[in-house]
């Protein structure tokens, strides 16, 4: 059992599963949103020509996508969400990218074991949405080869604190699923104790973007 748990992944399941179609119809419309174009900026200057990709929350799929488009040379993706999963593969099918991907559908900390090393690999906003941190990064990081790319939100008062408010209410309701806040200090103190170390950095108003290289 994943420090997530079955209801926390069940939340997640049920909470993003919905969204998943609104998700792709917007990327269609809009392209990348402003925070993950940061991301793939990060990503792209560390050299991604021929690199594997592993997406961890890598819900409809267009992200990587993007990657393989820029140069990479396969990516890996894993979700909670079935129905996240699903669409990805169809759209992967429809930009003619379906040999190129690979995807699962669990809890990665659940299932890290079965999934294979890349050479970099992508959390845009899925820290957050996850309770332990610690458990998730670590895991993450003895898959990663070379770039560790992540997106939360910013460590500043007028972020942090509602969000934990928003957290505390959620809780004495019961919700299944909430967001989290993770005090960035602590995930760059595991990163670098893995020998990353932080290549760039970049914001907007509420998400911070960090890419870390492997010395």
């Amino acid at each position: 059992m994943s420090c997530c748990g079955n209801n926390c992944a069940s939340g997640i399941d049920k909470f993003f599963s919905k969204e998943a179609a609104r998700f792709l119809k917007r990327y269609k419309k809009k392209g990348l949103e402003k925070s993950q174009k940061n991301l793939f900026q990060g990503i792209q200057q560390t050299g991604i020509s021929n690199q594997t990709i592993l997406e961890i929350g890598c819900g409809v799929g267009y992200f990587h996508s993007q990657l393989i488009k820029a140069g990479a040379k396969k990516a890996t993706g894993i979700d909670i969400s079935k129905e996240m999963i699903g669409h990805a593969k169809n759209y992967m099918k429809e930009i003619g990218l379906d040999k190129r991907t690979d995807y699962h559908v669990g809890d990665f900390v659940e299932i890290s074991e079965d999934i294979g090393s890349a050479d970099i690999t992508v959390l845009d906003k899925v820290i957050c949405c996850y309770p332990d941190a610690e458990d998730l990064v670590e895991k993450s990081i003895s898959r990663t080869k070379h770039v560790y790319a992540f997106t939360l939100p910013r460590d500043r008062w007028w972020i942090k604190y509602p969000i934990k408010l928003v957290v505390a209410v959620l809780k004495i309701f019961r919700s299944s699923f909430h967001p989290y806040f993770h005090e960035h200090s602590s995930i760059h103190s595991r990163l670098e104790s893995g020998n990353f170390k932080m290549d760039y950095q970049n914001h907007v108003f509420f998400w911070e973007t960090y890419v870390f290289i492997k010395n």
